[in-house]
């Protein structure tokens, strides 16, 4: 959770509150996370609210497959 900020909300946020910047624009990591669960559902062939429950770490292993998490 220490570069939440930096991950979540980008360098600039991150360096408003004191946080080591860590390379993602502003805004960017919403973006990153949607793709991720839109790969999984596709992948999947199930709707979020069917995964409420499901790991993150089997989400993203599933979404960065190298064939988009088909």
């Amino acid at each position: 959770m220490q570069n939440f900020t930096a991950w979540i909300h980008g360098d600039a946020s991150a360096r408003l509150f004191g946080v080591d910047p860590v390379g993602v624009p502003t805004g960017a990591g919403y973006a990153v996370g949607a793709r991720i669960v839109r790969n999984y559902l596709a992948a999947t062939g199930t709707t979020a609210a069917q995964n409420v429950r499901t790991p993150a770490d089997r989400i993203i292993a599933v979404a960065m497959r190298d064939d988009g998490g088909r």
